[in-house]
């Protein structure tokens, strides 16, 4: 999160997501560099489904892409987070947030690195690295609220308009 703030004008690139998913996860980062974005790349994420909380009789709330469109996705992901395509910095922070979780790169820590994004564009909305409201924490707070939203997003039409009105209240209620 610090990297995602206090150098909130730096390209934000595969290395440096891996570097934020090793200071997360430290045992897997030798191997996921030399294994692409995935850990068991065509084996493990062709079925990563997220459950929140895991209990024994768990619901599937998210199936991720399949492992060989990852690389593709994550580079225009990429691609799109460094141009100026989306003018309003906010709906820019909102979007990069839901993109990044729905392609899901990861096996684990895709949330955490999702919301490091968000953080870094208002960060970059700011134009500096202190501010005194924290996304993040208060995503953390209305995670129930968070994660039904993001799954009738992910699981619905295009229109991410509920999502966005989500994400900015969120916002709204963090400062």
């Amino acid at each position: 999160m610090l990297d995602a703030t206090q150098k909130f004008g730096e390209r934000l690139t595969k290395e440096r997501l891996f570097d934020w998913h090793a200071n997360l996860f430290p045992e897997v980062r030798k191997t996921a560099i030399n294994s692409g974005w995935e850990l068991g790349e065509t084996t493990v994420r062709d079925q990563c489904r997220y459950c929140p909380g895991q209990s024994v009789a768990h619901k599937i709330h998210y199936e991720a892409p399949m492992a060989a469109h990852i690389d593709s996705e994550m580079r225009k992901f990429l691609k799109w987070l460094d141009s100026n395509e989306q003018e309003d910095p906010l709906l820019k922070a909102s979007i990069a947030h839901l993109w990044f979780v729905t392609i899901h790169p990861f096996e684990d820590g895709n949330g955490r690195i999702g919301r490091a994004i968000a953080e870094m564009c208002l960060a970059r909305s700011d134009g500096g690295e202190q501010r005194f409201y924290s996304m993040s924490s208060q995503i953390l707070e209305e995670r129930k609220g968070y994660y039904d939203v993001l799954e009738r997003t992910q699981a619905g039409s295009p229109d991410i308009t509920e999502w966005l009105t989500w994400f900015l209240g969120c916002l709204d209620r963090a400062i």
